[in-house]
């Protein structure tokens, strides 16, 4: 601390308001503040909480110090860390009666934090306290939902189907990273990523998706633990899914084709082949037991459109009308897909709609996770 000369009228003493401040989730765990040399004991520095990773300061006197000299102020500091080289990430000087800071600091991150009030008397600072230094940390662990893997609309690759890992927050939500785990068939889990959250996903009940790939004919499970300043959460393990592929040509006990459907050689879909309908009504119905499943097909310039329900015990559901079109060729597309809570036998029925002008649709097969 830098030494100054207090005045008897000016000299202050600050007393920290210790122990436990909740905010949301998130604790102020402060530790007991140091009490400065001063004649005034009512005289406070007052941290209080506002919202998740929101204080409020308040530094405020009750001497004739303050209620007296009008060119009495003080300039509040708050830096991220402890040591003196740390980012100073606000600062409020404040020129009051009664108080001298009374302001909202929004705090970005867990960690340590310090803030720092110096005193003046006109241009001259009369006492420069030592920093108060405060800890904010989570003082409740995040928890989030069992992550489960699904299927992305995107292309398939190299044989591998495109997927995502979700899950979700809990709220209020403290996490300041997501450690994420990969089990392949039943071998033991290894680190896949570490995630940071950012303003999306670190909001209440944010939810999560981890872009992946996973190959046919293989087991897949995931492991997510969220963290915080209290330490790690509880994991959380998704079902162990096997990944497999019915291409149209190679499932025959899967299908079932009605109305007027041709098969066509083409090198760039799924297996060299695909099954095409240009007529109206005509439709395939696929059948497996998992939980989830996705259409791979073409699009294109003379591509059409078609209607995509599910067997709801006794009814089918329409779920949406889904358009092939496209300017150019492409291959191997997953357009639809959908997700079942439980693992059943479930059915996938296409209609073909039989557009004006293009009305063909090419089905390459079906992927799914079991």
């Amino acid at each position: 601390m830098r030494s100054r000369e207090p005045s008897s009228s000016m000299a202050r003493r600050l007393v920290a308001l210790a122990g436990s401040i909740a905010i949301a989730a998130s604790v102020f765990v402060a530790t007991p503040l140091r009490v400065h040399a001063a004649v005034n004991s009512c005289d406070t520095v007052d941290i209080t909480p506002v919202a998740p990773l929101t204080v409020h300061v308040t530094v405020s006197g009750c001497g004739d110090d303050v209620s007296t000299d009008a060119s009495f102020s003080a300039t509040a500091r708050l830096f991220q860390g402890t040591s003196l080289t740390e980012f100073k990430m606000w600062e409020k000087a404040a020129q009051n009666v009664g108080t001298l800071v009374d302001v909202d600091v929004t705090v970005p991150v867990y960690g340590s934090w310090r803030l720092e009030v110096e005193y003046w008397a006109g241009a001259v600072p009369v006492v420069n306290p030592d920093p108060i230094t405060v800890s904010v940390a989570a003082g409740t662990k995040v928890t989030v939902t069992q992550p489960f893997l699904t299927f992305r609309l995107n292309q398939m690759s190299s044989g591998a189907f495109p997927a995502s890992v979700n899950w979700q927050n809990s709220s209020p939500n403290t996490a300041t990273a997501y450690r994420l785990y990969r089990s392949i068939d039943g071998g033991s889990f290894s680190l896949l990523a570490t995630l940071p959250v950012t303003a999306t996903t670190g909001a209440p009940n944010a939810k999560m998706a981890y872009t992946t790939t996973v190959a046919p004919n293989h087991q897949w499970q995931y492991k997510v633990i969220p963290v915080n300043g209290a330490g790690d959460g509880p994991e959380q393990i998704s079902r162990n899914d096997t990944a497999k592929g019915y291409q149209n040509q190679n499932s025959s006990l899967n299908y079932t084709y009605r109305g007027t459907w041709a098969g066509a050689s083409l090198l760039n879909n799924w297996g060299g082949s695909t099954r095409v309908s240009k007529i109206a009504g005509s439709n395939v119905t696929f059948t497996f037991t998992g939980t989830v499943a996705a259409i791979v097909l073409s699009t294109g310039p003379t591509r059409g459109s078609f209607k995509v329900y599910t067997y709801e015990g006794t009814t089918w559901r329409l779920w949406r009308t889904i358009s092939t079109y496209s300017g150019v060729n492409a291959y191997r597309k997953t357009l639809w897909a959908i997700r079942w809570p439980e693992p059943g036998t479930h059915a996938i029925r296409v209609v073909v709609v039989g557009t004006a002008g293009h009305p063909r649709v090419d089905i390459d097969g079906f992927m799914t996770l079991e």
